[in-house]
């Protein structure tokens, strides 16, 4: 039989070695928390949008790791009736700079007039993120929604 004194190190490495990988797995966890994208610059460039029509946005994207996304969308009409769209998932995408133009599609139930749009952006940097997402909620965007 072992005495205590032996079992003693074995048992203080085995704590130690838990509280190692228990404290890498929760930086992990943290440090993936942070938002993977940064965006710069988000211009309307279609103040105005025909009935059935889409709007455009110009944005300057910089993004630091590749990260999963699902991106949720809505529309406020001058009613306060909000319009969800189906969430359009992306793979992960190039990390870098990039300046794009986006163009999003106005449902035809969204009544003519004050219109916003909301986005919302649910990443997924790591496995866990899949059930308990990074969410980042961007400032709305006004335009006209003419009849």
């Amino acid at each position: 039989m072992m005495s205590m004194v032996k079992l003693l190190p074995r048992a203080v490495v085995a704590v130690f070695y838990a509280l190692s990988v228990g404290f890498l797995a929760l930086m992990w966890i943290w440090a993936s928390e942070l938002p993977p994208t940064r965006i710069d610059e988000r211009t309307l460039l279609t103040p105005e949008v025909a009935r059935g029509g889409s709007f455009k946005l110009r944005v300057h994207v910089f993004r630091d790791r590749h990260c999963a996304a699902s991106v949720h969308r809505s529309f406020v009409d001058s009613d306060k009736v909000e319009t969800k769209r189906v969430p359009e998932d992306y793979a992960a995408m190039q990390t870098g700079d990039e300046t794009r133009v986006v163009e999003i599609p106005v449902p035809d139930v969204v009544k003519p007039g004050k219109v916003e749009y909301r986005a919302s952006v649910h990443w997924m940097c790591n496995p866990l993120q899949h059930y308990f997402p990074t969410i980042v909620d961007y400032p709305v965007v006004t335009f006209t929604l003419l009849p």
